[in-house]
């Protein structure tokens, strides 16, 4: 299963338990975008748990209004793939109050995020 939503500003590429969102060149990501992209993610997943692996190929910072759409309930864990970490991504990670980690590729992440459904 894979569906994709494109938005001005990235692609969210949802698989069965997890997204992969790959962002578009952009300096903040907002509030509003944030939004956008949750009711999308959400509403496809519907009860179901997934993880949300982000792929940042630039410095971005995020809006901390923008994790007040996101359910912990539903999404499980955070995962940033980025060669470089910086500041943003670490004040970005205080954010979230559940599983966030950091990779260096999709495929760490990947495998990082099916350890959530390990049965």
């Amino acid at each position: 299963m894979k569906t994709i939503f494109d938005y001005p500003f990235g692609k969210a590429h949802c698989f069965e338990r997890y997204v992969y969102f790959e962002l578009k060149k952009l300096e903040v990501l907002t509030s509003d975008m944030s939004k956008q992209i949750m009711i999308d993610i959400d509403d496809f997943y519907k009860n179901q748990q997934y993880v949300f692996i982000s792929h940042r190929k630039f410095t971005l910072a995020v809006q901390p209004e923008a994790y007040k759409y996101v359910n912990p309930k539903k999404m499980i864990g955070v995962a940033i793939v980025a060669d470089n970490l910086g500041d943003n991504l670490i004040e970005e990670q205080s954010l979230y109050r559940g599983s966030f980690a950091f990779f260096k590729n999709q495929e760490q992440a990947v495998s990082w995020a099916d350890t959530f459904f390990i049965q």
